[in-house]
């Protein structure tokens, strides 16, 4: 992506980072910010999505829509069970991501999102799943609507083209940081849980629908799919997605490394304090290690769960810097998980699954499949039972 121009380089790069936004921005406001035209801000932009596959893509604030964020780790022993699982939870519509894992829980990662009022429905289900053994055990977090990390540039060499990984200076950056409470840590000042319902309608999750997919959709092309004008999409758009802070963030999609040596996870962190977390998530600003979070709260303890993308020797060299800011009494404790991205799954949000003013959750198709599942388990479980008495008798 980069050219032997130094100054074009640094300029692309700053673009990239523009493109982690705590909601929407304009070109016109990218243009400022990179201190260029707007016609060379458009070629850009044009550069990185045409030529250079970016996608950026936006996240919705799921509180403001009625919805809570539900991360959840499944522990699955049986190869077979876990291929079977995936397949069940990722068909369910409200399932956003879904992808084996390894590390500290082998089994199966998913970002459920549920109806304010149906978290028990959704309990219920991985209940069932773990009293009739289809799972060994599970952790469902009720978090955040996912936050920006700043997947930068502040390690990468320009002159070289190369990534330089500077370990002990996070570890000592987060240190310095521990006691600074000058970082407004926006989770928490909004109150992750009482962000505050929004008035929607479907127009309104169609647009967040098309932008969770590729944030330069035309509203043009998003009206023809509605049904209705163009003038009609762009009021919803302004008037509703815009001014009511219906997007929480947007991200970029990209990689900064061959995906053969991409190594992607998710790091559940309990810090000791407030400060502390505050501090550690100021140091990754700009570092290419994690591109977002989400925040919960268990046992007094601020937590977040991590999302992280970087090289498979670099990740191993990051759980030993977790290890030494544990050490520091900094950190309480982390899990880390490693997501299988070739067998991952992904969805949008399924607008069309607001109707007359709520949110349709209906799961009972899952609960059918899970059972059936279960019973030929059981079955499966009783005959070779059977055949080992049958060799113990002989």
């Amino acid at each position: 992506m980069w050219s032997s121009n130094y100054e074009y380089n640094r300029v692309m790069a700053g673009l990239i980072e523009l493109c982690f936004s705590d909601g929407l921005l304009t070109v016109k406001d990218i243009a400022s910010s990179l201190g260029v035209s707007l016609s060379y801000a458009y070629f850009l932009l044009k550069r990185l999505r045409r030529d250079l596959n970016f996608t950026i893509r936006a996240k919705p604030y799921y509180e403001k829509l009625g919805l809570r964020f539900a991360p959840c780790f499944m522990s699955v022993s049986s190869l077979s069970t876990k291929k079977a699982l995936l397949e069940v939870f990722a068909s369910l519509e409200y399932t956003l991501y879904a992808a084996p894992c390894d590390g500290h829980v082998r089994g199966l990662y998913f970002d459920f999102v549920v109806p304010m009022g149906c978290e028990g429905e959704l309990l219920a289900l991985l209940e069932f799943c773990s009293s009739s053994g289809l799972i060994d055990n599970y952790s469902l977090y009720f978090t955040s609507s996912p936050n920006n990390v700043v997947m930068g540039f502040e390690w990468y060499d320009f002159a070289s083209h190369q990534w330089v990984y500077r370990w002990q200076e996070l570890v000592d950056d987060v240190v310095k940081r521990a006691d600074d409470s000058g970082f407004e840590f926006r989770a928490l000042a909004l109150g992750y849980e009482q962000a505050g319902t929004a008035k929607i309608d479907w127009l309104d999750l169609l647009i967040l629908h098309h932008l969770e997919l590729d944030i330069f959709t035309s509203l043009k092309s998003m009206a023809s799919v509605a049904g209705v004008t163009p003038q009609d999409m762009g009021y919803h758009f302004k008037n509703h997605v815009v001014k009511r802070g219906l997007v929480k963030v947007v991200r970029p999609y990209w990689v900064h490394v061959p995906l053969q040596n991409l190594c992607m996870g998710v790091i559940d962190l309990r810090f000791s304090k407030l400060s502390c977390l505050e501090g550690f998530i100021k140091a990754l600003d700009r570092k290419p290690i994690a591109y977002s979070y989400t925040y919960y709260q268990v046992d007094s303890s601020p937590s977040i769960l991590l999302g992280c993308a970087m090289p498979f020797k670099e990740f191993s060299m990051f759980m030993s810097c977790l290890d030494e800011l544990r050490s520091l009494g900094l950190l309480k404790e982390f899990r880390e998980l490693f997501l299988d991205i070739e067998n991952s799954r992904g969805r949008a949000l399924p607008y069309e699954l607001f109707r007359e003013g709520r949110w349709i959750y209906d799961i009972e198709s899952c609960f059918s499949k899970l059972a059936s599942m279960a019973e030929a388990q059981r079955v499966e479980a009783k005959f070779a039972r059977a055949a080992e008495r049958a060799m113990e008798s002989k």
